[in-house]
């Protein structure tokens, strides 16, 4: 299963993202190109609307959608 995610904000290797389903910790994240380009670190806000902090590989700008694969 695959969800596009829109990210919320980052600065240098972290971004915050808002997932709809797919939500666990270490799963990857992907950019357009289908490369992963980080993972899931933290679950975090309140449980009805949560968002999940993704650690990249490398310094990440001007992405503005990420997919997940559960």
């Amino acid at each position: 299963m695959e969800e596009t995610c829109t990210v919320i904000g980052g600065k240098g290797r972290e971004l915050v993202i808002k997932p709809q389903k797919c939500l666990k910790m270490n799963i990857g994240v992907y950019n357009r190109n289908n490369s992963i380009i980080g993972k899931i670190t933290k679950i975090f806000g309140p449980v009805k609307s949560p968002y999940a902090l993704v650690t990249t590989r490398e310094n990440v700008s001007g992405v503005e959608e990420v997919t997940l694969r559960c």
